[in-house]
């Protein structure tokens, strides 16, 4: 559904929006029977991509922490030895 002026919708609560004005006919719509809508995601693909980036994240953090503690470790040493 169309309105001419789309900024004039106020929010109704549950997702659903008000107006006073009449709606504007859906153009070229067609409906073909046998047919499905389908999503444009794909929940395997993203899952897995997900776990890669959790994985990157994850040896990211650990190079930080190990870096972290070489850094302790050279300040205590260089600390000793004054």
């Amino acid at each position: 559904v169309r309105f001419n002026d789309e900024q004039a919708l106020r929010p109704a609560g549950n997702s659903m929006y008000m107006t006073d004005q009449e709606a504007l006919p859906a153009p070229e719509t067609v409906t073909v029977q046998g047919f499905t809508e389908s999503s444009n995601v794909k929940p395997v693909l993203e899952v897995t991509q997900m776990l890669e980036i959790l994985r990157d994240y994850q040896s990211m953090q650990k190079m930080i922490d190990a870096e972290g503690e070489r850094q302790t470790n050279a300040i205590a040493k260089i600390a000793r030895q004054v």
